[in-house]
């Protein structure tokens, strides 16, 4: 997953955040020095003092400033190179990931991985360093008393943990009761002329009374844990503070090297050693939390990207779109088989049958998002040849086509570069540009809403014309349409100097197609 980022930019941030570790130690070390001047009283070493102070703030300061930079910055890059990966693949595969879920995975979950398993990844290992740093310095003044200061907040650390797990118990069982207390209250209230019908008013009303005393008890209980909790862990920042101080005194009283002003900055380094160890502990819980979306990611971005089909604005040598003997099932039923036939360039066909015939599985064949059980689909070109990689020639008209929420002329153009003239030219073949004014800049809102839907479908047309699509799909563009919207829409289709491949269940007899495919005729 690191592939993604700069790997230098990934090693200076580790670098430093290590040195970062250093502001861990600004106060022991501020306080050995302030122990030196007692016994120095000049007025050199008191300015020495300021000079010392200052230049050691700046300096880890300015390191913490800069590995925060560092790590903004590469997971910007990241983030917005995981992103465009996943969009790559998402978007030109994956079929079986709904576009809900695409959304979320481009979206939300992109910055959920980022922050709960990337971010922890690289702050890991400051946490580690910062520890390791800590105790390093604690060991150094003194191993036996150092030892006992390390031992004491692993302690610390773990009773934390235990009354977190509780305090997490006892907080959901107060919320169940909750839930159950406004549950009843809601039935009471909006249920209440049932009640009153039924005479039983007051068995409902006793009902919320008795979940209100257990969510009340459940409160209170919640409520003297929470107190105790926070007496235990004061109680054990005594064990874990002032033990090691104890002990240090004992030693001092029994005339060891151990030396007071020692004492004094190894407590203030103390302090700060929960403080790593609980970051530590919180790394770990969000990678774990993480591991789902990362596994997902991982297996996503560990296949290759689609290749993705270039747009060929030739029709000059398409002569025929051929069937050969396809069969396809789904869901253990077979749909049909043995289907063989030739769409001519140009013609207009009719793919008919009851529901569930498979007609629009045989679009699907056609466009190359499903593969057939058995048999074959290739393009006849003019010179002969035959080919399988026709997919950038298929159009497809859609029922209800999606309008992006920007102006007609991006609905059309989709980011490629078209003329206007082009577009107007095919606007104008579809008869749209004199229902709009300015009609290139009409700005299109949430998906089409204010355009009908006979104006929808022809923005749809117009986007394969401007492709110079060989075949057109129509599947069931006129049923949503009245009469007369539906009749013009067809006029189009047939006036269009395409093949037009139609898949409808009210036919107009004024429409003579050049072929008809009865599906039920391939049931066996």
């Amino acid at each position: 997953m690191f592939k993604y980022f700069n790997k230098f930019l990934v090693t200076l941030t580790l670098i430093a955040c290590i040195l970062n570790s250093f502001v861990f130690l600004i106060e022991p070390l501020m306080t050995d020095k302030i122990f030196d001047l007692t016994a120095l009283n000049s007025r050199k070493e008191t300015w020495g003092f300021l000079v010392y102070g200052l230049t050691l703030y700046l300096l880890l300061y300015a390191v913490m400033f800069i590995a925060n930079l560092l790590i903004n910055q590469i997971m910007t890059i990241g983030c917005g190179n995981i992103r465009l990966d996943l969009y790559k693949r998402l978007i030109l595969g994956h079929q079986e990931i709904g576009n809900e879920q695409k959304i979320s995975l481009l979206t939300q979950d992109v910055e959920y991985y980022l922050w709960n398993h990337i971010s922890p990844s690289i702050l890991l290992v400051a946490h580690i360093s910062n520890f390791l740093l800590l105790s390093i310095y604690l060991l150094v003044k003194n191993i036996p008393i150092g030892l006992l200061f390390i031992a004491c907040s692993f302690i610390f650390l773990v009773v934390q943990l235990r009354i977190s797990k509780i305090a997490e118990r006892k907080g959901d069982e107060q919320a169940l009761e909750r839930q159950k207390l406004l549950s009843l209250v809601s039935d009471a209230v909006v249920g209440r002329p049932t009640l009153v019908q039924n005479q039983a008013l007051s068995s409902g009303l006793k009902n919320v009374q008795n979940q209100s005393t257990r969510y009340e008890d459940s409160r209170q209980t919640f409520g003297i844990y929470q107190s105790f909790f926070a007496f235990l862990a004061n109680l054990m920042l005594f064990v874990s503070q002032f033990l090691p101080i104890f002990l240090g005194l004992v030693l001092i009283a029994a005339g060891t090297s151990v030396q007071v002003t020692d004492l004094i900055a190894m407590f203030i380094a103390a302090t700060r050693l929960e403080q790593p160890l609980m970051n530590i502990v919180n790394d770990i819980f969000r990678l774990k939390g993480a591991k789902s979306i990362s596994d997902t990611f991982d297996q996503i971005l560990a296949q290759p990207i689609p290749k993705e089909q270039e747009r060929s604005l030739t029709n000059e040598d398409f002569e025929a779109l051929e069937c050969h003997q396809l069969t396809k099932s789904f869901a253990g039923r077979r749909l049909f088989s043995n289907l063989t036939y030739r769409f001519d360039k140009g013609k207009k066909y009719l793919i008919k049958g009851p529901s569930g015939s498979g007609k629009s599985t045989l679009f699907k064949l056609i466009l190359q998002e499903l593969s057939p059980d058995e048999g074959a689909i290739d393009m006849v070109l003019d010179n002969g040849q035959v080919t399988t990689d026709y997919q950038q020639r298929i159009g497809l008209i859609a029922q209800s086509p999606y309008l992006f929420n920007d102006s007609i002329r991006y609905n059309l153009t989709l980011g490629d570069k078209f003329s206007d003239a082009l577009l107007l030219e095919k606007l104008e073949q579809v008869d749209l540009t004199a229902e709009f004014d300015n009609i290139l800049d009409y700005q299109i809102v949430n998906n089409g809403e204010n355009i009908s839907g006979g104006q929808r479908v022809r923005l749809d047309i117009a986007r394969n014309l401007i492709r110079q699509k060989d075949v057109l799909l129509a599947d069931e563009v006129t049923a949503p349409l009245d009469a007369q919207n539906a009749k013009n829409i067809r006029n189009l289709l047939f006036n269009l100097p395409v093949t037009v491949i139609e898949i409808a269940h009210h036919i107009d007899d004024d429409f003579i197609y050049d072929g008809e495919i009865d599906l039920s005729y391939y049931e066996n």
